[in-house]
């Protein structure tokens, strides 16, 4: 599906233009560019290079009209966003065609100054709510400000709209914020499953079994075994 929004397929594409040629898109943002099949991330990279892309209904190069940018929550250290996103899974041909072009925003640990700030934001625009430093007790801002956010932003706008759809008289009480915070934990360490892993490798090689299995560091029976353990045969 990705490829034929970004590329165009042969029965829409006379009358659906591609994302990567369509003239009222002025900016097309990609997240998780590392879960595309691996064919369909050098196709990216090289429409990227070239600014235009062989369009796969009439057989014609088109132009690549807006600005792309790729959004990528893999983790990666200072200095290392390139290593870091092709242990992700971005393919090499698209991580050497954005080379120099890679800005890390740091995780919210890192900034845990900008907690509230971003708190209010997303309350207000998302939730609908007023949700700024007011609205907590004082051991509760302090639990937040302690807290080690794995999830980031995403576990930040989780924990504020179960606050929000939450009635309560006063300000918010550390007993209200503890619980959340222990589930989004959980949560997070649970992110990576290993059928999610299995899954994604699948998918970036284009579901070529001894070439995942190579990917995951196991036998190409193992992987047979884990596909039909999780039921992913069909």
């Amino acid at each position: 599906r990705a490829r034929s929004l970004l590329f165009g397929q042969r029965e829409t594409t006379g009358r659906l233009p591609p994302a990567l040629a369509d003239s009222e898109i002025d900016l097309l943002v990609i997240h998780a560019p590392e879960r595309l099949p691996a064919t369909t991330q050098r196709r990216l990279a090289r429409a990227l290079k070239d600014g235009l892309f062989r369009a796969s209904g009439p057989r014609r190069d088109l132009p690549v009209v807006p600005r792309v940018i790729l959004t990528s929550a893999a983790p990666a250290a200072e200095g290392r966003v390139e290593e870091g996103l092709r242990e992700a899974g971005l393919d090499s041909e698209l991580v050497a065609q954005i080379a120099g072009w890679c800005l890390r925003i740091p995780p919210l640990r890192e900034r845990i100054d900008d907690l509230m700030l971003l708190a209010e934001a997303m309350a207000a625009d998302s939730l609908d709510v007023g949700l700024d430093r007011s609205a907590f007790s004082s051991e509760a801002l302090q639990r937040l400000h302690a807290h080690l956010w794995p999830g980031n932003e995403a576990e930040l706008r989780s924990v504020l709209g179960s606050l929000a759809g939450t009635a309560r008289n006063g300000a918010v009480q550390l007993q209200e914020v503890l619980p959340l915070l222990q589930r989004q934990a959980g949560m997070a360490s649970n992110l990576r499953s290993e059928k999610d892993r299995v899954v994604d490798a699948l998918w970036r090689h284009g579901f070529n079994r001894t070439r995942t299995a190579e990917a995951l560091g196991m036998s190409r029976k193992t992987l047979y075994n884990k596909i039909q353990k999780f039921g992913l045969s069909g």
